[in-house]
């Protein structure tokens, strides 16, 4: 027996015809297509509504997919394009390391080629502002006699601490 419907979904005629024509026509993400195409099968206002395992396998996805948008789209206040959109990020998922500092020196430097962008990024690294940890490390880039990759006094290494 299938579990009762906890967030029921009930679309305008104009939201309806968004749809329609969002999952026929034109080009748009793969994932917002799938999203709009399970509201249109939760749609009460069409008619009866199978159940959710039904309506997974015609889209091709998993059944907790289904209620996850299901409960987007009641948490949006039945906003149907905040329900099949993409959230946007509060924060970048990691702190950017170019400071504007550093962003501002390398529009300064001019184009000198290969070891000129090496010696850039040992200066960069020699004034502490990219951090060297265990899941990141400062790669040491050998300028001396044996040629690069060398550890050495005059390597990177050795120059950034």
């Amino acid at each position: 027996m299938p579990r009762p419907k906890v967030f029921t979904i009930g679309l305008s005629a104009a939201d309806r015809e968004f749809l329609i024509k969002l999952t026929t026509s034109g080009a748009h993400p793969a994932r917002m297509i799938m999203r709009a195409r399970v509201l249109l099968e939760l749609d009460e206002n069409a008619g009866s509504v199978a159940d959710r395992a039904v309506i997974a396998d015609r889209v091709g996805i998993s059944v907790n997919t289904v209620l996850a948008i299901a409960k987007r789209f009641d948490e949006t206040n039945g906003d149907a394009l905040a329900t099949i959109g993409r959230k946007q990020r509060e924060h970048p998922p990691v702190a950017s390391v170019i400071t504007g500092e550093v962003e501002a020196r390398l529009i300064r430097q001019p184009q000198c080629g290969m070891f000129g962008a090496l010696s850039l990024v040992v200066a960069v690294a020699g004034a502490g502002l990219v951090a060297s940890s265990p899941q990141r490390p400062v790669i040491g880039v050998g300028f001396g006699v044996g040629g690069v990759g060398e550890s050495g006094p005059e390597s990177s290494e050795f120059i950034a601490g």
